[in-house]
């Protein structure tokens, strides 16, 4: 019978425990095509946890330590966007409960969940007959080796296009190849200007009625089957494919402000533009006064009218809190009716003593996470469909 030498204390490798659980996850979304693996990350991570530890608080030490650090493991794992994002949205931090409640909804996949759940009762099952921390090192190494050894790869490589083929480049030529166009794209933008022609009162005069609808895609119009609709039926001219530099309204409705020049990059939307890529200041130029509406008024509002100001907008002539709430915002505060806000706009209107008038309206109404206003106070969840039917409705300034 041996005996260990005196002096030397044995080191006894610790199994994985329920580590093996957050590990196999990782596998089983991994086959699912449902995670973006860091496979060195999570090699690191294993053998964080195994390496042995002398004495009882360390190894209890490393498992307080352990916990955070997988979680922010998982999430990097994920496709998700940063968490960063969210801090350089500050408008997220003014979502109503119901509406963060909401979108979390939208993440769980109930398939998913089922699957993740059988996960659980089958890891119950065999994890007292099983050696799985072994099992979990060889997969996690094997992932490893197989995207950093070409030779150990369970698929085939990504293929370079034939351009990038030809000029003996792959995916990493590709991208400087788009990079390279991206920069030529914002120098030919930077010298373009729009040329308006010079002030003239010949003709009879017209108004000019810029309609701002945040959240409206045609993708958008397809899925709720209003494609064709009564309000694009009105139009003499439609624009029904094109690409655009922005998704986001905020940014959007600031290009849109400056499109007298060419397309900045997004970094320079918020400083400062020439005088000349003003729109409004342009049609201001040409005799039509600006003037400023918006169907709601709430914590991001406030926000926005900040960007809008900083484009030489004029302050908003209606507030829409005058009107009744037909909606409730994703960030508590009252929607109203479109058509209610522009029925009060033209009656305004007509007692003006201007000739020609420019505005700009923007409308939420189609804004994701907005809640129908019931009679007696209450909400309820509204469809994008029956939002858009009232929007594709309310297309008369007079009834």
């Amino acid at each position: 019978m041996s005996e260990a030498l005196p002096g030397r204390r044995a080191w006894h490798w610790p199994e994985l425990g329920l580590w093996n659980l957050y590990f196999l996850a990782k596998f089983v979304l991994l086959w699912l095509g449902l995670l973006d693996f860091h496979a060195l990350l999570n090699l690191l991570f294993a053998t964080g946890l195994l390496l042995p530890l002398p004495g009882a608080w360390l190894p209890r030490l490393r498992q307080v330590i352990a916990v955070p650090l997988g979680v922010a493991l998982f999430y990097k794992d994920t496709w998700y966007p940063p968490i960063r994002r969210l801090f350089e949205q500050s408008e997220v931090l003014s979502f109503t409960w119901e509406y963060v409640a909401d979108l979390l909804g939208r993440f769980i996949d109930p398939n998913l969940v089922g699957v993740l759940f059988a996960l659980v009762l089958a890891y119950l099952f065999i994890a007292p007959w099983l050696r799985l921390t072994l099992l979990n090192a060889a997969l996690l190494l094997w992932v490893f080796l197989a995207g950093a050894l070409p030779a150990f790869s369970p698929g085939p490589l990504p293929q370079a296009s034939a351009e990038g083929a030809r000029a003996g480049g792959g995916p990493l030529a590709e991208s400087n190849a788009i990079d390279a166009w991206l920069e030529q794209f914002y120098r030919e933008q930077a010298g373009k200007v729009t040329r308006f022609p010079a002030r003239s009162d010949k003709g009879e005069p017209f108004d000019l009625l810029v309609l701002n609808v945040c959240s409206l895609a045609w993708d958008d119009l397809e899925d709720a089957g209003l494609r064709d609709n009564a309000l694009l039926r009105q139009m003499n001219i439609v624009f029904d494919n094109f690409n655009s530099a922005t998704s986001y309204s905020g940014p959007a409705a600031i290009r849109m402000l400056r499109a007298s020049c060419g397309q900045p990059r997004h970094a320079q939307l918020y400083e400062p533009a020439n005088e000349q890529c003003m729109l409004f200041d342009n049609l201001a130029r040409l005799g039509y006064s600006p003037e400023l509406v918006l169907n709601h008024n709430g914590p991001i509002t406030r926000k926005y009218l900040t960007f809008l100001a900083g484009q030489h907008l004029p302050q908003r002539l209606l507030d829409s809190d005058d009107f009744p709430p037909a909606l409730k915002a994703y960030d508590g505060a009252n929607i109203a009716r479109d058509l209610d806000v522009l029925q009060a706009w033209w009656a305004h209107r007509v007692k003006e003593d201007k000739p020609a008038i420019s505005l700009f309206y923007n409308t939420i109404t189609l804004h994701d996470g907005n809640r129908i206003t019931n009679a007696d106070g209450s909400t309820r969840r509204a469809s994008f469909q029956e939002r858009a039917q009232t929007v594709a409705a309310d297309r008369k300034l007079t009834q």
